[in-house]
């Protein structure tokens, strides 16, 4: 930044009202950090005690009360400049004068923009990528939760509204005996970066996943099906659940649902179920189904099929298929 007096820069800040700004590399002209804020804050990635005065205006908190973690999120965007620049980043205001509702929504898409589309080189001479998939990536990776499902290509859009609900796909091909197929469905929302182990009651080894959610990239189906694992990995915990309601009412499958349609399908391994008493929530370990098995055609297929509608409140609802038989089998899981 430019040398200019503390009045004028105090008055400029002031002016802005609520804005969003981008922290970039002088050097390359990439961006690496995104956030939002008033006052002073585009200038607060300096120290522990800068951000944190200004996290606790931002948030109607005392300063106590700010979360050591996003803190040390806040500091990170000063660190990464250092190391980058070997100074002071650029500072970018984006927008000025907005809505709470409105700087919110337009921090979210400038994160789905700099994530999605192809931004900057991984090399010298090399195609640009994405934020995140190559050496650069802005330190905020996980996207706030605004309005909307974030940035997608109309076609693809275009493909999830055009998927056939799941009672629509029923056959005669007598899966499961000629009997509903059982199946908890759980919801699975965006992505968060966490790296777990989820540890099992069996002496298999311990399975480690990097995060918890659902990636933008896997909304395309030929994306969805090269990262199976990694989805499943996602809905395998943790949830509060009843291992023993499973088991007797015979539901052998979990179908893991984004967006209100299906995505991948597991067949629970009834003797894996962990419990974590803090959360009160548990794991499982399953058996992964690929494109090609009946089931998955059937209850996924290539772009997925649509589930019924969820109770309100619901985050999971144990399900018989074909939609329609109920008897004492329909319950509530709580999977929240």
């Amino acid at each position: 930044m430019s040398a200019h007096d503390p009045g004028t820069i105090r008055a400029a800040f002031e002016s802005f009202g609520r804005y969003v700004y981008m922290l970039a590399d002088p050097a390359t002209g990439v961006p690496f950090y995104v956030g939002k804020g008033t006052g002073e804050r585009a200038k607060s990635h300096e120290n522990a005690d800068t951000v944190r005065e200004l996290l606790a205006v931002t948030s109607d908190l005392e300063d106590d009360e700010v979360p050591q973690d996003s803190v040390e999120r806040e500091l990170s965007a000063k660190d990464r400049a250092l190391v980058h620049c070997g100074g002071e980043p650029e500072i970018w205001i984006v927008r000025q004068g907005m809505t709470l509702g409105e700087y919110t929504a337009v921090e979210a898409a400038l994160i789905d923009l700099l994530m999605t589309m192809r931004i900057s080189p991984t090399s010298p001479g090399s195609l640009p990528v994405p934020l995140g998939l190559g050496g650069e990536q802005l330190t905020n990776l996980r996207r706030e939760k605004a309005r909307g499902f974030g940035i997608q290509l109309l076609d693809d859009i275009l493909d999830e509204f055009a998927v056939e609900p799941l009672d629509s796909a029923a056959d005669e091909r007598g899966l499961q005996g000629g009997r509903p197929i059982g199946f908890i469905s759980i919801t699975l929302g965006g992505w968060h970066e966490q790296e777990e182990d989820l540890s099992s009651n069996r002496s298999g080894p311990r399975r480690h996943r990097h995060g918890y959610g659902y990636k933008h990239e896997w909304l395309r189906p030929t994306e969805r099906d090269k990262h199976l694992d990694e989805i499943a990995l996602s809905a395998a915990g943790w949830w509060r659940i009843d291992p023993g309601h499973v088991q007797r009412d015979d539901i052998n499958y979990a179908v893991v649902e984004h967006h209100g349609i299906s995505r991948a399908v597991m067949r629970i391994d009834h003797d894996s179920w962990d419990y974590d008493p803090a959360s009160r929530r548990r794991s499982f370990d399953y058996e992964l189904l690929q494109p090609g098995d009946d089931l998955f055609d059937l209850l996924v297929g290539p772009h997925g099929k649509r589930l019924p509608s969820r109770k309100r409140g619901a985050m999971g609802v144990v399900r018989y298929w074909p939609d329609g038989v109920t008897s004492a089998n329909w319950n509530d899981a709580s999977l929240a």
